[in-house]
């Protein structure tokens, strides 16, 4: 389970990296990469900001959708610009209706060939290459 948790914060930070060059440009907010784990009991909902740009990873379930957006509102994230979703059991994707029903994404990123249904307006990592 660590190496799971440390493989995802790796490729958070590469992927955040790539976004941030990609996507945002210069920005007056931190360059410093901050990862925050977001309680939501045994699943999880990751939180990378960089440059003034947001990824996440997982939601959560659906009952911890609320406290994930009052953690979101709370530390002033108005905008994510990519959610990442490792797979579909309940306690990764559970929240996602919800935090995405809150929030215009950039990009919607998940596992080719499991049918999530595509986000309006979104382009997926596929498109990018």
């Amino acid at each position: 389970m660590i190496n799971l948790i440390k493989r995802t914060a790796l490729f958070a930070a590469a992927l955040l990296s790539a976004l941030t060059a990609a996507a945002c440009g210069k920005s007056k907010s931190s360059e410093y990469l901050t990862v925050t784990f977001i309680d939501v009991g045994k699943g999880d909902c990751i939180l990378a900001e960089c440059g003034g740009c947001t990824l996440m990873i997982d939601t959560g379930y659906e009952e911890t959708a609320e406290s994930v957006l009052e953690h979101l509102s709370e530390n002033g994230i108005e905008r994510l610009d990519a959610l990442i979703i490792t797979h579909y059991d309940k306690d990764h994707v559970g929240g996602a209706a919800d935090i995405v029903g809150a929030f215009l994404l950039q990009y919607d990123i998940d596992h080719p060939g499991i049918a999530f249904g595509r986000i309006t307006g979104t382009r997926t990592l596929y498109d990018l290459y």
